[in-house]
Protein backbone atom coordinates (compact mmCIF):
# COMPACT_ATOMS: atom_id res chain seq x y z
CA UNK A 1 0.00 0.00 0.00
CA UNK A 2 1.47 3.41 -0.94
CA UNK A 3 2.20 5.83 1.88
CA UNK A 4 -0.38 8.49 2.73
CA UNK A 5 0.74 11.89 1.61
CA UNK A 6 0.17 14.71 4.08
CA UNK A 7 -1.83 17.72 3.04
CA UNK A 8 -1.17 21.30 4.13
CA UNK A 9 -0.68 22.08 7.83
CA UNK A 10 -3.59 23.27 9.98
CA UNK A 11 -3.18 25.15 13.28
CA UNK A 12 -5.15 24.13 16.36
CA UNK A 13 -4.60 25.80 19.73
CA UNK A 14 -1.22 27.14 18.68
CA UNK A 15 0.02 23.83 17.26
CA UNK A 16 0.56 23.04 13.58
CA UNK A 17 -0.75 19.60 12.59
CA UNK A 18 -0.24 17.80 9.28
CA UNK A 19 -3.47 16.12 8.19
CA UNK A 20 -3.45 13.14 5.80
CA UNK A 21 -5.08 13.71 2.43
CA UNK A 22 -8.83 13.15 2.58
CA UNK A 23 -9.23 13.94 6.28
CA UNK A 24 -11.20 17.09 7.00
CA UNK A 25 -9.68 19.57 9.49
CA UNK A 26 -11.55 20.43 12.66
CA UNK A 27 -14.04 23.27 12.36
CA UNK A 28 -12.59 26.31 14.11
CA UNK A 29 -15.39 28.08 15.98
CA UNK A 30 -15.51 31.82 16.69
CA UNK A 31 -17.19 33.49 19.70
CA UNK A 32 -20.92 33.79 19.05
CA UNK A 33 -20.99 31.02 16.45
CA UNK A 34 -23.77 28.42 16.75
CA UNK A 35 -24.18 25.09 14.99
CA UNK A 36 -26.56 22.11 15.23
CA UNK A 37 -24.83 19.13 16.83
CA UNK A 38 -26.10 16.86 14.04
CA UNK A 39 -24.21 19.04 11.57
CA UNK A 40 -20.97 18.17 13.39
CA UNK A 41 -21.49 14.53 14.37
CA UNK A 42 -24.10 11.79 14.48
CA UNK A 43 -22.81 10.64 17.89
CA UNK A 44 -25.05 11.25 20.89
CA UNK A 45 -22.16 11.02 23.33
CA UNK A 46 -20.36 14.36 23.13
CA UNK A 47 -16.88 14.65 24.65
CA UNK A 48 -15.55 18.16 25.20
CA UNK A 49 -11.81 18.09 25.90
CA UNK A 50 -10.54 21.35 27.38
CA UNK A 51 -6.75 21.67 27.24
CA UNK A 52 -5.46 24.17 29.78
CA UNK A 53 -2.12 25.44 31.02
CA UNK A 54 -1.61 25.94 33.93
CA UNK A 55 -3.04 22.63 35.08
CA UNK A 56 -4.82 24.16 38.10
CA UNK A 57 -7.40 25.92 35.94
CA UNK A 58 -10.72 24.37 37.00
CA UNK A 59 -13.22 23.23 34.37
CA UNK A 60 -16.89 22.78 35.28
CA UNK A 61 -20.22 22.12 33.56
CA UNK A 62 -23.40 23.82 34.78
CA UNK A 63 -26.73 22.19 33.96
CA UNK A 64 -29.23 25.07 33.64
CA UNK A 65 -32.98 25.33 33.13
CA UNK A 66 -34.74 27.14 30.28
CA UNK A 67 -34.23 30.44 32.13
CA UNK A 68 -30.46 29.74 32.21
CA UNK A 69 -30.55 29.39 35.98
CA UNK A 70 -29.24 26.72 38.35
CA UNK A 71 -32.25 24.62 39.35
CA UNK A 72 -30.56 21.55 40.82
CA UNK A 73 -27.05 21.70 42.33
CA UNK A 74 -26.51 18.05 41.43
CA UNK A 75 -26.16 19.15 37.80
CA UNK A 76 -23.24 21.42 38.62
CA UNK A 77 -20.47 19.00 37.61
CA UNK A 78 -16.94 19.81 38.74
CA UNK A 79 -13.97 18.09 40.38
CA UNK A 80 -15.82 17.66 43.70
CA UNK A 81 -19.03 16.42 42.00
CA UNK A 82 -17.79 14.61 38.91
CA UNK A 83 -21.09 13.06 37.80
CA UNK A 84 -24.74 14.07 37.56
CA UNK A 85 -27.22 11.69 39.26
CA UNK A 86 -27.96 9.54 36.18
CA UNK A 87 -24.51 10.00 34.64
CA UNK A 88 -25.69 12.14 31.73
CA UNK A 89 -22.95 14.68 32.50
CA UNK A 90 -19.55 13.62 33.81
CA UNK A 91 -16.08 15.07 34.20
CA UNK A 92 -12.63 13.48 34.18
CA UNK A 93 -9.21 15.04 34.57
CA UNK A 94 -5.68 14.42 33.43
CA UNK A 95 -2.60 16.61 33.62
CA UNK A 96 -3.41 19.75 31.66
CA UNK A 97 -6.71 18.50 30.23
CA UNK A 98 -10.27 18.06 31.47
CA UNK A 99 -12.97 16.13 29.62
CA UNK A 100 -16.67 16.91 30.01
CA UNK A 101 -18.78 14.04 28.63
CA UNK A 102 -22.46 14.56 27.84
CA UNK A 103 -24.86 11.77 26.90
CA UNK A 104 -27.49 13.85 25.10
CA UNK A 105 -30.15 11.13 25.28
CA UNK A 106 -29.87 10.87 29.07
CA UNK A 107 -29.98 14.57 29.95
CA UNK A 108 -33.29 15.16 31.81
CA UNK A 109 -35.77 17.47 30.12
CA UNK A 110 -35.51 20.09 32.89
CA UNK A 111 -31.85 20.63 31.94
CA UNK A 112 -32.13 22.89 28.92
CA UNK A 113 -28.52 24.05 28.64
CA UNK A 114 -25.09 22.82 29.69
CA UNK A 115 -22.50 25.57 30.04
CA UNK A 116 -18.82 24.61 30.22
CA UNK A 117 -16.69 27.06 32.19
CA UNK A 118 -13.05 27.64 33.14
CA UNK A 119 -11.87 29.42 36.28
CA UNK A 120 -8.74 30.15 38.25
CA UNK A 121 -8.75 31.02 41.95
CA UNK A 122 -6.13 33.75 41.87
CA UNK A 123 -4.92 34.68 38.37
CA UNK A 124 -6.73 36.15 35.39
CA UNK A 125 -7.23 33.62 32.61
CA UNK A 126 -5.37 35.83 30.14
CA UNK A 127 -2.19 34.61 31.86
CA UNK A 128 -2.95 31.04 30.71
CA UNK A 129 -0.65 29.85 27.96
CA UNK A 130 -3.29 27.40 26.68
CA UNK A 131 -7.08 27.36 26.96
CA UNK A 132 -8.86 25.67 24.08
CA UNK A 133 -11.56 23.05 23.65
CA UNK A 134 -12.04 20.22 21.17
CA UNK A 135 -15.69 19.22 20.77
CA UNK A 136 -16.59 15.68 19.64
CA UNK A 137 -13.34 15.49 17.64
CA UNK A 138 -15.10 17.72 15.11
CA UNK A 139 -14.68 21.33 16.20
CA UNK A 140 -12.26 23.42 18.20
CA UNK A 141 -12.60 26.66 20.14
CA UNK A 142 -9.52 28.64 21.19
CA UNK A 143 -10.40 31.00 24.05
CA UNK A 144 -6.90 32.38 24.60
CA UNK A 145 -7.01 35.26 22.04
CA UNK A 146 -10.27 36.58 23.50
CA UNK A 147 -9.39 36.74 27.22
CA UNK A 148 -8.80 39.82 29.35
CA UNK A 149 -8.86 40.17 33.14
CA UNK A 150 -11.52 37.48 33.66
CA UNK A 151 -10.97 34.90 36.40
CA UNK A 152 -13.87 32.82 35.12
CA UNK A 153 -15.13 32.40 31.57
CA UNK A 154 -18.07 30.59 29.96
CA UNK A 155 -16.46 28.70 27.10
CA UNK A 156 -19.37 27.08 25.28
CA UNK A 157 -22.95 25.88 25.55
CA UNK A 158 -24.75 22.71 24.59
CA UNK A 159 -28.41 23.72 24.45
CA UNK A 160 -31.82 22.65 23.20
CA UNK A 161 -33.48 24.52 20.34
CA UNK A 162 -36.62 23.42 18.49
CA UNK A 163 -36.21 19.87 19.77
CA UNK A 164 -32.57 19.58 18.68
CA UNK A 165 -29.26 20.01 20.49
CA UNK A 166 -27.00 22.82 19.33
CA UNK A 167 -23.47 23.96 20.14
CA UNK A 168 -22.71 27.60 20.87
CA UNK A 169 -19.28 29.22 21.27
CA UNK A 170 -19.56 31.81 24.06
CA UNK A 171 -16.24 33.14 25.54
CA UNK A 172 -17.88 35.46 28.07
CA UNK A 173 -16.23 36.01 31.43
CA UNK A 174 -16.32 37.78 34.78
CA UNK A 175 -13.47 39.48 36.61
CA UNK A 176 -15.30 38.70 39.86
CA UNK A 177 -14.53 35.00 39.54
CA UNK A 178 -16.75 32.09 40.53
CA UNK A 179 -18.93 34.19 42.84
CA UNK A 180 -19.91 36.44 39.92
CA UNK A 181 -20.68 33.40 37.76
CA UNK A 182 -22.89 31.80 40.42
CA UNK A 183 -24.80 35.07 40.76
CA UNK A 184 -25.19 35.23 36.96
CA UNK A 185 -26.72 31.74 37.05
CA UNK A 186 -29.20 32.77 39.76
CA UNK A 187 -27.31 31.35 42.73
CA UNK A 188 -26.62 33.23 45.94
CA UNK A 189 -23.27 34.10 47.46
CA UNK A 190 -23.33 35.48 50.99
CA UNK A 191 -22.04 38.97 51.68
CA UNK A 192 -18.88 39.44 53.67
CA UNK A 193 -19.21 39.17 57.45
CA UNK A 194 -20.55 42.36 59.11
CA UNK A 195 -18.30 44.69 61.05
CA UNK A 196 -17.61 43.66 64.67
CA UNK A 197 -20.34 44.62 67.13
CA UNK A 198 -19.55 46.17 70.52
CA UNK A 199 -18.50 43.67 73.17
CA UNK A 200 -21.41 42.28 75.18
CA UNK A 201 -21.64 41.10 78.73
CA UNK A 202 -20.54 37.47 79.18
CA UNK A 203 -23.98 36.71 80.60
CA UNK A 204 -25.85 38.05 77.56
CA UNK A 205 -27.51 35.63 75.15
CA UNK A 206 -25.71 35.13 71.83
CA UNK A 207 -26.88 37.50 69.10
CA UNK A 208 -28.66 35.77 66.20
CA UNK A 209 -26.26 35.06 63.36
CA UNK A 210 -26.82 34.61 59.65
CA UNK A 211 -27.06 31.01 58.42
CA UNK A 212 -23.88 29.41 57.17
CA UNK A 213 -23.44 30.19 53.46
CA UNK A 214 -23.21 26.93 51.50
CA UNK A 215 -22.12 28.84 48.40
CA UNK A 216 -19.07 30.18 50.21
CA UNK A 217 -18.35 26.73 51.65
CA UNK A 218 -18.42 25.31 48.11
CA UNK A 219 -15.93 27.94 46.92
CA UNK A 220 -13.67 27.01 49.85
CA UNK A 221 -13.95 23.34 48.83
CA UNK A 222 -12.58 24.19 45.40
CA UNK A 223 -9.60 25.98 46.97
CA UNK A 224 -8.95 23.14 49.46
CA UNK A 225 -9.15 20.57 46.65
CA UNK A 226 -6.53 22.37 44.60
CA UNK A 227 -4.22 22.63 47.63
CA UNK A 228 -4.57 18.91 48.47
CA UNK A 229 -3.79 17.96 44.87
CA UNK A 230 -0.66 20.11 44.86
CA UNK A 231 0.50 18.28 48.00
CA UNK A 232 -0.36 14.88 46.50
CA UNK A 233 -2.66 13.94 49.40
CA UNK A 234 -6.09 14.33 47.80
CA UNK A 235 -6.84 10.62 48.33
CA UNK A 236 -5.87 10.53 52.03
CA UNK A 237 -8.72 9.92 54.49
CA UNK A 238 -8.98 11.70 57.83
CA UNK A 239 -11.67 12.48 60.37
CA UNK A 240 -12.41 16.17 60.84
CA UNK A 241 -14.23 17.25 64.01
CA UNK A 242 -15.15 20.65 65.36
CA UNK A 243 -17.16 21.79 68.38
CA UNK A 244 -18.85 25.20 68.61
CA UNK A 245 -19.55 26.85 71.97
CA UNK A 246 -23.04 28.36 72.09
CA UNK A 247 -22.71 30.12 75.44
CA UNK A 248 -23.11 33.86 76.02
CA UNK A 249 -19.36 34.40 76.20
CA UNK A 250 -19.22 33.64 72.46
CA UNK A 251 -21.71 36.37 71.47
CA UNK A 252 -19.11 38.73 70.04
CA UNK A 253 -17.48 35.98 67.98
CA UNK A 254 -20.85 35.06 66.48
CA UNK A 255 -21.81 38.65 65.69
CA UNK A 256 -18.49 39.63 64.09
CA UNK A 257 -18.41 36.59 61.80
CA UNK A 258 -15.51 34.72 63.43
CA UNK A 259 -17.58 31.56 63.99
CA UNK A 260 -18.85 31.53 60.40
CA UNK A 261 -15.33 32.07 59.05
CA UNK A 262 -14.08 29.14 61.16
CA UNK A 263 -16.83 26.80 59.94
CA UNK A 264 -16.24 27.85 56.32
CA UNK A 265 -12.56 26.92 56.65
CA UNK A 266 -13.04 23.60 58.44
CA UNK A 267 -16.11 22.18 56.66
CA UNK A 268 -14.48 22.05 53.18
CA UNK A 269 -11.57 20.03 54.58
CA UNK A 270 -14.08 17.43 55.75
Amino acid sequence: MPPIKPSKAHAFGGFAIQLPTGIEPLIQLSPGEKRPIQELTSNRQIDIVVNHTPADIDIAAFGLNAQRQIEDDRYTVLFSNARSPEGAISLSQSQGATTVSVDLDRVPSRVDRITVTATHDSASLSSASTLHAVIADCATLDAKPHLGDEKVVMLLDLYRHSGQWRLGAVIQGFAGGMAALITHFGGEVADEAPAPAPAQSPTASPAPSAPISLAKVDLRKRQVGVSLKKLGIEHEQAEVLFVIDGSGSMARLYSNGTVQETVERIAPVA
